[in-house]
């Protein structure tokens, strides 16, 4: 996932850009109520950096609104091209966005019809590469991610119904 995500920026001649990805899910209940978020995994185009936020932290939903921030954006993602600029409401975010000498981020949400499964945050230090196309790409990626968490989701319930079945048959 991260490979294709970060592909059209690779992709860009004479320009290096540093890159880096983050997916965060909600921990426990798969909602936008959820308590506490988790980060679930890291990808930085530069391998000699190291994550700000590192794989396996917990970032209480209260103090990070990340889904309240996806969910009433009037395109359904967030683009920030300067992130040296006071980012008002979203001013809480700023330790999540910002990391890595990143200048500009893009948060989509990974969400199916029924649950929201969490955000994918992209940081880059080149705010030219975040267009609006860009961004539909990005969408459609986490939506895509969102259908695989589905179903996922939707086998493990069933074979928990399974073995409960078979337990209670037995």
């Amino acid at each position: 996932i991260a490979g294709q995500i970060a592909m059209p920026f690779m992709m860009r001649s004479g320009q290096a850009s540093h890159i880096s990805m983050t997916l965060i899910q909600p921990r426990g209940q798969v909602s936008t109520d959820a308590r506490e978020l988790e980060v679930v995994y890291q990808w930085l185009s530069d391998m000699e950096r190291t994550p700000s936020l590192p794989t396996g932290s917990f970032l209480p939903h209260e103090s990070y609104p990340l889904a309240q921030v996806i969910e009433t954006s009037e395109e359904g993602w967030l683009n920030i091209t300067d992130l040296s600029q006071d980012l008002g409401e979203l001013e809480v975010l700023r330790d999540v966005l910002e990391q890595n000498d990143a200048t500009s981020v893009a948060v989509t949400a990974m969400r199916s019809r029924r649950n929201w499964y969490g955000v994918i945050i992209l940081r880059t230090n080149n705010p030219d590469l975040l267009t609006n196309s860009y961004m539909r790409f990005m969408s459609s990626v986490s939506d895509q991610v969102a259908i695989v968490l589905e179903r996922q989701r939707l086998l493990t319930e069933a074979e928990t119904e399974r073995a409960n079945l078979n337990s209670i048959l037995s």
